[in-house]
């Protein structure tokens, strides 16, 4: 059989819906068979063996009970969409809560993959009281693959097969509700006391651009096993790039590497203009040459108040890193082609990253970057509770003796400086999305796989620092002590 078979005629397409409802007039006593056949364009043999299948399983009243006024069946047995489809291994209403399982699975990061979905199946169908169980599931443990295919064509309008971006598990870990809500607390309060205009709120983040970026999509011959493409070299030279935006639309953009960090805080000031009486507002990350001495007492003598975002809150890892790479790739392979024989130096990426600087730090993305975080116009409401869906894997119950207020920020206000120490994330409200409760015919499929949840971790005096680790999933070698 094809994988997915071509119906060559219109023959047998019956509206289930018509069906139920005609079934459920004759129960009732409101119409005859063949005033139900008539009024729902279905035929008369077609009502009386769906009615006399039904009988044989439950009575008239029971039937009755377990439908609403139009015709739905109200409780968890639900039936399946169409006759035609009575080697369907789940219903409906199961293969919904498979697909809320997936998808909340790759909102924390964990997304399954096609064997896992298959083995996920395979233990839901086990534990189902009513389920036909293919004979080639038994024999694999695993469920088919034909039935993984038909599971994606079902279901194609809500999940698809996607490459996920590798991302750092500190990343998430710091982005969660109440530290974003602490931020823009903090950020809010920065902005009425010294009230900043657009044009005096900066952001500054680094990127790397090499001389070998990975090569677009061709078209090329069906069929070859291997197309190339022109590069200058297996692997090209990485150079870091800065760019210097504000909520106003202006840019600015250099080169830097870590000791050089100073020297882009007073490439601020000579364009901006900025002093003690003047001051401007700078959102960077945490990263170690931003929160060095020697940066934090250049910004205090140029009147520069640092803050410090959560990622999601950086306009810079957004949109406009992105814009800048698909540029730069797309100037990269324009080059190849335009310079036969000749390859890309790093002697040529200053010049070269110019007209990507330009296609992407445009006045409209940079304005647009700004609004999608919530930074101007000011909006601490921009994230969803689903944004927050993978630091739940990392939420530890907050005590009562703890505050939000305590939590790591990195602020300068030209007084004191604080220094981040990102720390796992705390949650008042760790239950946001309890699962449905389950019952003896319909489990639940987070008894059956939970969903990744890091185990409570709390320090008890006396503990050593080695002990404490064990409690970790992963344990960095380097924190062991050696042991007399």
């Amino acid at each position: 059989m094809p994988k997915k078979y071509i119906k060559k005629t219109a023959r047998c397409d019956i509206d289930e819906r018509r069906i139920q409802l005609a079934i459920t007039a004759v129960l009732r006593i409101e119409l005859s068979q063949y005033k139900a056949a008539q009024d729902y364009g279905v035929k008369r043999q077609t009502i009386q063996s769906r009615i006399k299948v039904l009988l044989k399983k439950k009575t008239v009243e029971e039937l009755l009970q377990g439908w609403d006024d139009s015709g739905n069946e109200s409780g968890d047995d639900v039936s399946y969409s169409s006759k035609y489809t009575s080697q369907q291994v789940f219903t409906t209403l199961q293969e919904s809560d498979l697909v809320a399982y997936v998808k909340r699975c790759a909102d924390m990061n964990y997304g399954l993959t096609y064997e896992k979905i298959r083995y996920l199946a395979y233990e839901y169908a086990k534990v189902l009281p009513s389920c036909k169980l293919p004979k080639n599931w038994h024999l694999n443990k695993i469920a088919g693959i034909d039935w993984m295919r038909g599971f994606m064509h079902r279901h194609g309008n809500e999940i698809s097969l996607r490459k996920p971006e590798n991302t750092s598990l500190a990343r998430f870990m710091a982005f969660n509700k109440p530290v974003v809500e602490n931020f823009f607390s903090r950020y809010v309060s920065v902005l009425e006391k010294y009230k900043f205009k657009p044009n005096q709120i900066w952001n500054l983040d680094e990127t790397g651009l090499t001389t070998v970026m990975e090569p677009p999509k061709v078209v090329a011959t069906k069929g070859k096993k291997q197309v190339a493409n022109v590069s200058s070299q297996e692997r090209g030279e990485l150079v870091t790039f800065v760019g210097i935006i504000n909520a106003a639309g202006g840019n600015k953009n250099g080169w830097m590497t870590t000791e050089l960090f100073p020297k882009v805080i007073e490439h601020i000031t000579d364009h901006i203009k900025c002093t003690k009486e003047n001051k401007v507002l700078l959102i960077l990350d945490n990263h170690e040459s931003h929160i060095s001495v020697n940066a934090i007492t250049v910004c205090r003598e140029r009147g520069i108040f640092r803050r410090i975002p959560q990622t999601s809150c950086n306009p810079w890892t957004l949109e406009l890193m992105v814009l800048l790479r698909l540029s730069w790739q797309e100037l990269s392979m324009t080059g190849y082609i335009s310079n036969p024989g000749k390859v890309i130096t790093i002697c040529h990426l200053a010049r070269l990253s110019k007209f990507a600087y330009e296609n992407a730090f445009t006045m409209k993305n940079i304005t647009s970057s700004f609004k999608a975080t919530g930074l101007w116009p000011v909006n601490s409401l921009i994230f969803s509770d689903e944004d927050f869906s993978a630091a739940e894997v990392t939420d530890q119950p907050m005590k009562a003796s703890e505050s939000i207020e305590d939590s790591s920020a990195n602020v300068y206000d030209g007084t004191e400086t604080n220094i981040v120490n990102v720390a796992p994330s705390t949650s008042t409200d760790l239950e946001k999305t309890p699962p449905r409760p389950s019952t003896s015919k319909t489990p639940h499929l987070s008894e059956i796989r939970p969903f990744p949840k890091l185990a409570t971790f709390e320090q008890k005096k006396g503990r050593s620092l080695e002990e404490v680790s064990q409690q970790f999933i992963l344990i960095r070698p380097s924190l062991k002590r050696d042991k007399a």
